[in-house]
């Protein structure tokens, strides 16, 4: 697994603060989502949307699901379901239990999503093909390590 080069060995802390894990990653994360945005805004939605399309695709889910499932803040949960709603893609049905409301994906949605799907496909390979090694499933296993570090004691 790799090991951040510069991390441990910064001691000076202008130097240690601009290198701090959360601002790589940050900036990782914001690279790459990049990538997506750009691959799905010629079908007007966002990479966060095309997730939510996907996730609905496969079953009817409520949004604080969607929020616990990605990590999301309610409120960018919110902002997406709302505009993704108004473009016709998915519904919101009635209060169905104290988790909330139930989330349809409509045949626009759908569309929307199979459309999507070949410019999002491109946008994944190009994605891995630029970071070394096996980067790509190294990253899902540092969420899997990180996952619960906010449970810990």
């Amino acid at each position: 697994m790799p090991t951040p080069s510069n991390h441990s060995t910064r001691t000076d802390t202008l130097v240690a603060e601009d290198t701090c894990t959360f601002t790589v990653t940050r900036q990782l994360s914001r690279l790459i989502a990049r990538q997506y945005d750009d691959a799905v805004r010629q079908f007007g939605i966002t990479a966060t949307q095309y997730v939510i399309l996907r996730d609905l695709s496969r079953s009817k889910i409520c949004a604080s699901m969607l929020g616990q499932q990605y990590d999301i803040e309610k409120s960018t949960v919110s902002r997406n379901l709302k505009r993704l709603v108004s473009m016709g893609h998915v519904v919101i049905g009635p209060p169905t239990s104290r988790r909330g409301r139930e989330l349809t994906i409509t045949e626009s949605g759908r569309a929307i999503l199979q459309q999507a799907l070949p410019s999002w496909t491109s946008a994944d390979l190009k994605v891995c093909a630029a970071l070394p090694g096996d980067t790509c499933s190294v990253i899902d296993t540092y969420i899997e390590c990180l996952h619960d570090l906010g449970n810990e004691a």
